[in-house]
């Protein structure tokens, strides 16, 4: 499950340029013809990209365009609007030091359009921006055809940053587009289009996240690479930082992982401009990676609230939902991704995977096929409606689907695991064991058990990874495995074998509640919650379900409930005195002494360890609880 983060990277300085004529509003079609005149395609022998013209004298013209276009000293064509080409003199390229713009000629006796300089320093959030330029070829797209994409400010900082960059806006560009020009509802040049924002997912692969960055044009005026018949005023006293400063510093701490500081500065930022939607969906995005998912679906949820429009908001509250078990809820939020944004592949792959966990298999295939359709070099979502094939009972296209997989993405071992398994069931041993063997050679971690000496492992699980890949539909070897490595200390291992498990048997519910004593005991509180609820329903006579329940709700400050889910525990199994204890600590944090000491004492009567709290931290009581047990054991 992915999560998207709306992080502008770098805001700087923005200065007014005096303009020698004043201007008054186009409509978008007007803007448009003009941003078609202006704008030209760049291609060298490893880049593309965009320019804008600028500047005429005699026959030569002069080019805007991001330096990092223009990488290398190789050739390079202008094609002009017209469809004309023009060789770039590479010689004449003049490069802005620190900041990501280059200046290219080219001559012809043609006369082409020049663009108007406007004042970026009075583009204020929210105001529309025009983004023109030509997106590299694709799949869908094999033609280089003009683009021109309307969007809005998000942010205008008063700081400088790296490479220049000062300018945020959320128009949807696409690879190739770089160097194009950014224009203002005048149809005047405001800025130079650089970098389409992204982010890593959990399988690092690139997610756009809708944001984009830009370099101002009163930034090349100062640069001074060449005469554009404009001024500057002179500067002024430095200002105290905007909301805009703030939202930009907290992007910059979250791509350096400082969630908790990346918090601070957007709640800063939310002071100066409450309604600054794009900071509650960023300031939910840096409280989901500190494992604040329902601050993360509060802040989500207020984004939205000010803006209705805002999809990547609706599609990281569905991801967090997704994870705390609010899977119905999920759905709706992913579906609400798609109806603003038909074309959100990500979208309809978190739906399908949604869906899949929701059983609803032809739903989840639907949605993935979707995904594929959008984003056909999606590895992931062909992994995921294998899954789906396959419980669903169509083996043989559950082996395409993986294979599909494989092909677009050689290293994923999931695909390689999944393809094993399912192969194995079909009898088609040797396929699967060279499918694990690839699956075990990209992920080390998968035989670490197995690596083990004899005299370390006394059961007869050497060849343990054979013996599952030829009964893959048994989930019980898989949470017999989850469970060694849990004792062991192989926490990612024994994660791997309960999903495993789970996966085979979506009804195993010991292998959900060992889960969630593995994610309790890594703070994940919320989704052992999820696990232990599952637990429960699908075995509702089961003590240690509840026990651990109540563990995680004590530290989550639900006293009652924990007190309740203990005392359901011990009405099951009046003989576990981990059970009494725990509800002893409780009904004594809230002043119950009558009864508290008296079952504390029975407790200990029965396994004297429990008055160690050293034992009890192993055994997974929480901070909270340990503190509380500490008191109660003294008066013992």
């Amino acid at each position: 499950m992915r999560i998207n983060y709306l992080m502008p990277t770098i805001i700087g300085i923005s200065i007014a340029i005096v303009q020698v004529q004043s201007a008054v509003a186009l409509s978008s079609a007007e803007i448009g013809q003009i941003a078609k005149t202006i704008t030209v395609r760049i291609e060298g022998q490893k880049s593309r990209g965009s320019g804008v013209i600028i500047k005429r004298e005699g026959k030569t013209y002069y080019v805007l365009t991001a330096a990092h276009v223009l990488p290398d000293t190789n050739k390079y064509t202008i094609f002009t609007p017209d469809g004309n080409r023009h060789q770039i003199d590479y010689k004449t390229k003049k490069d802005g030091a620190e900041v990501d713009l280059a200046i290219v000629q080219f001559s012809s006796e043609k006369d082409y359009a020049v663009a108007k300089l406007g004042n970026s320093d009075r583009l204020l959030e929210g105001m529309p921006v025009y983004v023109s330029g030509f997106p590299a070829p694709s799949s869908a797209r094999p033609n280089p055809d003009f683009n021109f994409l309307i969007g809005n400010v998000v942010a205008n900082g008063s700081q400088p940053q790296p490479d220049g960059y000062t300018l945020v806006y959320n128009n949807n560009t696409r690879p190739g587009i770089s160097g194009g020009g950014v224009l203002n509802d005048k149809g005047e040049l405001v800025g130079i289009h650089g970098k389409a924002e992204t982010t890593a997912d959990a399988n690092a692969e690139i997610v756009r996240t809708g944001n984009n960055l830009g370099i101002p044009i009163d930034t090349f005026v100062r640069l001074a690479l060449i005469d554009v018949g404009v001024s500057l005023p002179s500067r002024t006293a430095t200002v105290a930082p905007t909301a805009d400063d703030f939202y930009i510093q907290a992007a910059n701490k979250y791509k350096q992982k400082d969630y908790r500081g990346a918090i601070a500065a957007y709640s800063e930022a939310i002071k100066l401009n409450p309604k600054l939607a794009p900071a509650y969906s960023n300031r939910g995005a840096a409280r989901y990676r500190m494992g604040d998912k329902p601050g993360a679906i509060a802040d989500y949820t207020q984004a939205i609230a000010l803006n209705s429009k805002l999809t990547l908001a609706y599609n990281n509250r569905g991801v967090a939902r997704f994870e705390i078990g609010e899977k119905l809820e999920a759905v709706e939020d992913f579906s609400q991704t798609i109806e603003l944004d038909p074309r959100s592949a990500l979208a309809y792959q978190n739906r399908g995977l949604a869906n899949y966990y929701l059983k609803k298999y032809p739903a989840a295939i639907a949605d993935l096929s979707q995904a594929i359709e959008l984003d056909p070099q999606s590895a992931q979502a062909y992994n995921y409606r294998g899954l789906a094939y396959y419980d669903r009972g169509s083996k043989a296209e559950a082996v395409n689907n993986f294979s599909s997989a494989i092909a677009l993405n050689p290293e994923l071992a999931p695909a390689y695991y999944n393809r094993g398994l399912v192969r194995a069931e079909l009898k088609q041993e040797p396929a699967a064991t060279a499918d694990f063997a690839r699956a075990i050679a990209l992920n080390p971690q998968l035989l670490k058990d197995e690596e083990r000496s004899d005299k370390n492992n006394p059961e007869p699980n050497i060849d343990f990874e054979r013996g599952m890949a030829l009964t893959p539909q048994s989930a019980q070897a898989y949470y017999q495995r989850g469970v060694a490595r849990y004792n062991l200390g192989d926490l990612g291992g024994a994660l791997f074998d309960f999903n495993r498990a789970i996966a085979l048997d979506a009804n195993y519910a010991d292998a959900y509640r060992q889960r969630g004593i593995l994610r309790g005991s890594q703070k994940d509180n919320y989704g052992a919650m999820a696990d232990f609820d599952k637990a429960i329903a699908l075995a509702p006579q089961s003590p240690p379900a509840y026990y651990h329940r109540g563990l995680v709700r004590y530290e989550l400050q639900n006293l009652e409930a924990a007190i309740s889910d203990w005392r359901r525990a011990a009405g099951i199994d009046r003989q576990l005195p981990e059970v009494r204890l725990a509800l002893a600590v409780a009904l004594y944090a809230k002043g119950d002494r009558r009864e508290s000491i008296p079952l504390a004492r029975t407790a200990i009567g029965i396994d004297r360890r429990l008055a160690d709290i050293k034992f009890l931290r192993a055994n997974n009581w929480g901070d909270r609880l340990l503190q509380d047990a500490a008191k109660l054991l003294q008066e013992l």
